[in-house]
């Protein structure tokens, strides 16, 4: 059984997409203002203490990604938010260059953020889940090793819009 999934995984890399996944019609404006604005209110929540709630827009994640992320590996980067899902895509700068666009849905296990990688295109082709599963263990791995004094209790994302709930505590 697990050599018919293996081989049904690895078969499928690299074929075309039967049904794309399309970025959202809607553009992301990108500014240093909204990426400031975004690492402002973090530096102040990580000062409080107690119940927080905060929101974070996709204007300020895509920029704070676009001013702050890894300029000479991501580029372009775009963040949609979307009913419970997390959508992006950017420009990986690495040998030839490839466009990537990601779903993510992004919850709360045991007070640690988790993600669930929903799909995967690379330059118009899918990921098979069996590639996806090894990128998804890491993360969640970094995020639960990361010493982060929130204790996330909720993750709602609605349209252009994040909105995370949790107790500060040190």
């Amino acid at each position: 059984m697990i050599a018919v999934g293996l081989l049904v995984g690895l078969t499928a890399c690299g074929k075309p997409v039967s049904e794309p996944i399309e970025p959202p019609a809607r553009s992301v404006p990108v500014s240093t203002a909204a990426a400031e604005q975004l690492l402002g209110r973090m530096e102040t929540l990580s000062s409080r203490q107690g119940p927080v709630t905060f929101t974070i827009t996709e204007e300020e994640l895509t920029s704070y990604l676009a001013v702050y992320g890894f300029g000479d590996i991501l580029q372009e980067p775009a963040i949609w938010l979307d009913d419970g899902v997390i959508q992006a895509s950017a420009r990986l700068c690495v040998a030839r260059g490839y466009k990537l666009h990601a779903i993510i849905a992004l919850q709360s296990h045991h007070g640690v953020p988790q993600i669930r990688v929903r799909q995967v295109v690379l330059n118009g082709r899918r990921l098979p889940r069996l590639l996806l599963l090894g990128v998804e263990d890491a993360v969640n791995d970094a995020l639960a090793d990361l010493s982060s004094p929130l204790a996330l209790s909720d993750v709602a994302i609605t349209e252009g819009l994040m909105v995370v709930t949790g107790e500060m505590s040190y």
